[in-house]
């Protein structure tokens, strides 16, 4: 009834037939699968999440299946947190949905929340952290605010400085925008700096191992 794409998520469809030939590889070992932002690409249209669910399905009902929030879940003009600096970074990429089906489609861990800037429901699932095995994982939202003083920036501080490093030696963080990047976009550039200003201190004081981009 409405004008949407032409097409679906081919390439999802052959991601999940690789991932599924892991997973069996693997066999009884622990694993989960990390997908680090844009998560489905429906960007306002609800059955492509359907549609999405339906794909990942056979992964997700056998290995815990974490996200984090990228700019196609959650960017709108009215999102509460836009800076000056990154007025041409947060746009319409999420196509109305202000986080909300993100936010009841998954149930990650922690308590993270922010205000939508519209009528609907704060949106969850931003950042947190778990211990997997010998691994810390933390994961954080490139969308919402993370410059010091914020609610973010002071979970990630508090978190990297208490991890167990005897328990838990490797220490992986993982965001949807990039850090480093070969892109010189005007569009990408300020969020670049800013995280290299205010993340990346913390990732090196706190001997982060990996970090993983989506």
């Amino acid at each position: 009834p409405y004008t949407t794409f032409d097409r679906t998520q081919e390439e999802s469809s052959s991601t999940l037939k690789w991932i599924s030939r892991d997973i069996e590889a693997i066999g009884d070992k622990p694993a989960f699968v990390s997908h680090i932002g844009d998560i489905s690409y429906a960007r306002g249209y609800s059955w492509l999440w359907d549609n999405f669910f339906n794909q990942i399905e056979p992964v997700a009902s056998k290995v815990p299946y974490h996200v984090c929030i990228g700019n196609h879940e959650y960017d709108w003009p009215s999102q509460p947190w836009k800076p000056d600096w990154a007025s041409s970074v947060y746009g319409k990429d999420g196509g109305g949905e202000c986080g909300v089906p993100y936010s009841l489609r998954f149930n990650m861990p922690g308590n993270s929340s922010e205000l939508t800037g519209t009528r609907a429901p704060a949106t969850k699932n931003l950042y947190y952290s778990f211990d997997f095995g010998v691994v810390h994982f933390v994961y954080m939202s490139t969308e919402t605010n993370f410059l010091p003083g914020s609610d973010q920036y002071n979970f990630l501080k508090h978190d990297l400085e208490s991890v167990d490093r005897e328990r838990t030696p490797f220490v992986v963080v993982q965001g949807h925008r990039p850090m480093y990047s070969t892109c010189h976009r005007p569009k990408e550039v300020p969020l670049k700096e800013k995280l290299v200003e205010h993340i990346e201190p913390l990732l090196v004081k706190n001997k982060v191992s990996l970090v993983l981009w989506g």
